[in-house]
C-alpha cells in the first residue's frame, strides 16, 4: 500500500502541499518499520509473554481496521460502519497506551508512527535540509488489457528545509539511474590502476564525466529546493546507498563536497532521536596511538612483505610511523 500511495501522489498530486506532506510521513515511517517490529516482538517475548500477546492483539486490530476500510460499508448502514471503525479505534488506542507503559520498544515505535514533516523540519539545524530518497515501483491504478498492475520502479526524492514544507521530485526510472551508478563506480574502481599509467590529473578528468552525468540525474533536479543550504542529511534507498554524493561533479566542474557538508541517515526520523535518553555518566574507553608495525627504512616500499603478522604487512605495506601526540590527546 505504501508504494501505491507514493506513486499516486507523485503522478497526480506532486504539487499539492498537503498530499506531499502525507506522502513524506509515509516514506519516513516506512523505512526501518520491519526492524522496529521485530525488536518489539523480541523484547516482548523475552520480558513478558502477556506483553507479547497484547502486542499481537494490537497488530490484529490494525489489520482488521484496514480490511474493513478497504471493503467499505457493504450491506451495513453508514452509522453501523462508523461505529465498528470507532470501536476498533478505541480498543487499539487503549492497547497502545498500555503497551507504551509496559514496553520501551513499543513506546519508541509509537513515536515513530507520529513522525511528520513538521516535526522533522523543526529539528533540522539552520541552513540545512533533509533529502529523503525512496525507490518505489509505480502502481497502475487503471490497467487495460494485458497491462501490468505494477510498472517499473522510480526513484523519488523529498526535499525538506528547516521550518519548511517538503517538496517531491520524481528522479526518473530506477533502472537507468542504477546503470549510471554502476558506470560511475566502475570508473572509480579502475582509477587506481590507470593513475600509474596516465597520471592523476588525466584520470581525474576522465572519471569526472560519469560523475557529472550522475550528478545531472540524481542531484541537479533537487538543487532548486536547496537555496541557502550548506548541510545536507541524506536518507538513501536502493543502489543509492553505494553513492558518496560528495564525489559527484556539478555543472561548474566542482565536487559537491566543496559546496555541502553531507550526513547520511537511515531516514528523516533519525533526526528526531526518538526520545532516547543519553547517558551522562559511566565508564568509557578511548583507543589511540596504535601500533601500525615497524617501519623498515631499508626495504623498498613496493617490495613484497615476508610476513603477515601485522595488519599493514597483511595488506602488503611496509608499515607506518607512529602518530605522535595521539596518546597525549587521548589521555587529555
Amino acid at each position: 500500500r505504501m508504494y501505491a500511495s507514493l506513486s499516486l501522489v507523485s503522478e497526480a498530486f506532486a504539487t499539492d502541499p498537503q498530499a506531499v506532506r502525507w506522502a513524506f510521513g509515509l516514506a519516513v515511517r516506512g523505512k526501518g518499520r520491519v526492524l522496529s517490529s521485530l525488536a518489539q516482538q523480541q523484547q516482548g517475548s523475552r520480558q513478558d509473554p502477556q506483553l507479547a500477546a497484547r502486542y499481537d492483539e494490537w497488530r490484529a486490530l490494525r489489520r482488521q481496521f484496514a480490511a474493513i476500510v478497504l471493503r467499505g460499508a457493504g450491506q451495513s448502514s453508514q452509522e453501523e460502519y462508523r461505529q465498528r471503525l470507532q470501536a476498533l479505534t478505541d480498543r487499539a488506542e487503549r492497547l497502545e497506551a498500555e503497551l507504551s507503559r509496559l514496553s520501551a520498544a513499543f513506546a519508541l515505535e509509537a513515536k515513530t508512527r507520529a513522525v511528520d514533516a513538521e516535526g522533522v523540519a523543526q529539528r533540522l539545524p539552520p541552513k540545512s535540509a533533509l533529502v529523503e530518497i525512496v525507490c518505489t515501483p509505480f502502481f497502475n491504478a487503471r490497467p487495460s488489457g494485458d497491462e501490468p498492475r505494477w510498472l517499473p520502479a522510480h526513484y523519488l526524492a523529498f526535499v525538506l528545509t528547516k521550518g519548511g514544507s517538503p517538496k517531491l521530485v520524481d528522479l526518473g526510472d530506477a533502472a537507468s539511474i542504477e546503470e549510471s551508478i554502476a558506470d560511475w563506480r566502475g570508473a572509480i574502481d579502475r582509477a587506481a590502476d590507470l593513475v600509474a599509467a596516465f597520471g592523476e590529473p588525466a584520470v581525474e578528468e576522465r572519471s569526472s564525466a560519469p560523475a557529472r552525468a550522475l550528478y545531472e540525474a540524481l542531484f541537479a533536479p533537487l538543487e532548486p529546493g536547496l537555496t541557502g543550504v550548506e548541510k545536507l542529511f541524506v536518507g538513501l534507498d536502493g543502489q543509492r546507498n553505494l553513492i558518496p554524493f560528495e564525489a559527484l561533479v556539478d555543472s561548474q566542474n566542482r565536487y559537491l563536497v566543496e559546496r555541502y557538508c553531507f550526513n547520511y541517515v537511515c531516514s528523516g526520523r533519525d533526526l528526531l532521536g526518538f526520545g532516547r535518553e543519553r547517558r551522562q555518566d559511566g565508564a568509557f574507553v578511548v583507543f589511540a596511538d596504535p601500533e601500525f608495525g615497524e617501519v623498515d627504512s631499508e626495504k623498498p616500499a613496493d617490495s613484497a612483505p615476508q610476513r603477515a603478522d601485522t595488519p599493514t604487512r597483511a595488506l602488503g605495506l611496509s608499515g607506518f610511523a607512529p602518530l605522535k601526540g595521539t596518546g597525549d590527546e587521548a589521555r587529555a
